[in-house]
């Protein structure tokens, strides 16, 4: 099975999409570093990181294993195609007002 490749810009779209599909009304900010994402959830938005991780999990290209000091790359099967998302890590965060 041939595997499709998805650049970290294109993840930040998908992403971006499906966190508006979820969360109507709340403008998150994703960002794209190098091969990760940053999503910041507004401080006045009323969505915690574990949700927001329920939808960014999948999304994610790599995985780390600290015990083995081991990166490993997942591969996902989404309707019958096999995709590496190349945004290794997806960042969550909480933006907090002063």
């Amino acid at each position: 099975m041939e595997t499709t490749y998805i650049s970290a810009t294109d993840t930040a779209k998908l992403v971006r999409a499906e966190l508006k599909a979820a969360f109507n009304g709340v403008k998150f900010s994703v960002r794209k570093h190098h091969f990760s994402l940053w999503v910041t959830i507004p401080a006045t938005a009323e969505v915690t990181v574990d949700q927001v991780r329920e939808i960014t999990d999948r999304f994610e290209g790599a995985e780390f294993d600290g015990s083995q000091d081991l990166k490993s790359y997942k591969k996902v099967i989404v309707n019958g195609e096999r995709i590496q998302y190349e945004a290794d890590y997806i960042f969550v965060q909480r933006e907090w007002v002063a």
